[in-house]
């Protein structure tokens, strides 16, 4: 049988996500109420398949009554179904979990229980993978899971694996996937985005002959910087065996600047020379390497930017 298509799997994939993720959303049995009812109090409620696909696939939108008798019935061909039907509808329809694509329907092995893949998507630090609604785990809501490679079912990646004990119905594996019939797969969400490694700290350690112009060369920073990163005082006194921070772990190096060069001429000092080019006379030295701020002779190139 042939389908309509009704959105792009992204689509689905993102109002899965702000579903879950967004909205106090909680589960009750019985339909109509449970295809994505607005309870006029804020809340809204599901159970497993007519949240995936059916309130997807039918264009629920907030505070918009979808329930069994609203004007949408059928629409797309997708009727009253319960999940093994929904799945014996869908393509690609496999046992293997290593390979999911997101927007995909995930069924539990006796049929009971179904869910949404929607890719690694990472909240508060932890990453999961399926968007769902239970019985009784995590207090009747719609909520995120994690399937592994051979479809076992964790809270989330690296969690607790989930428990059919009877404080919690929740499935402990999920059984096959398959692809809706309703959703253009071409058309899929981006990964999530890794969140960022916080910086750590890069230490040097003083060693005899340093001093912070040295310093700042060879780690491609400024002498300001390490007078700020380091609280140092005084510039001109820095101590053989102290722990300097050169830099930080994950932060980009920024491009380099173009080079300006100057020729000194006689009458020439570096005062007059970082004033020409707006500039500092430490500055100057820590470009240039020069041991005596006040020994520079004509001819010399100097680095001025």
């Amino acid at each position: 049988m042939a389908y309509e298509i009704a959105m792009t799997a992204k689509a689905y994939v993102e109002k899965a996500i702000h579903i879950a993720k967004d909205l106090d959303t909680f589960y009750k049995s019985g339909w109509p109420y449970n295809l994505g009812y607005y309870w006029k109090d804020g809340r809204y409620s599901w159970d497993c398949w007519n949240l995936t696909p059916k309130t997807l696939v039918w264009g629920w939108e907030d505070k918009k009554e979808v329930g069994y008798y609203c004007w949408e019935k059928g629409k797309y061909g997708l009727g009253d179904w319960g999940g093994t039907t929904i799945l014996n509808a869908c393509y690609d329809v496999s046992s293997d979990f290593s390979k999911l694509t997101p927007g995909e329907f995930l069924l539990t092995p006796n049929g009971d229980h179904a869910g949404a893949y929607i890719g690694e998507y990472i909240i508060n630090g932890k990453c999961y993978n399926v968007v769902e609604c239970t019985t009784s785990w995590k207090e009747n809501k719609v909520c995120f899971s994690y399937v592994t490679a051979n479809g076992k079912r964790y809270h989330y990646k690296d969690g607790a694996a989930a428990t059919a004990t009877p404080m919690e119905q929740a499935p402990t594996s999920w059984g096959k996937h398959g692809k809706l019939p309703w959703l253009d797969y071409s058309v899929l969400p981006g990964p999530e985005p890794t969140p960022p490694t916080p910086e750590e700290p890069i230490y040097y350690t003083v060693v005899r002959g340093d001093a912070l112009y040295k310093i700042a060369n060879k780690f491609k920073v400024t002498i300001a910087d390490l007078v700020k990163w380091n609280s140092i005082k005084n510039p001109n006194l820095i101590y053989v065996g102290q722990k300097l921070i050169v830099g930080w772990s994950g932060t980009p190096q920024p491009p380099e600047p173009e080079k300006v060069y100057y020729t000194v001429v006689r009458g020439d000092n570096l005062s007059k020379i970082a004033k020409k080019f707006g500039t500092t006379v430490a500055q100057l030295v820590s470009w240039n390497n020069i041991k005596n701020a006040n020994l520079i002779y004509p001819g010399q190139v100097l680095r001025v930017k």
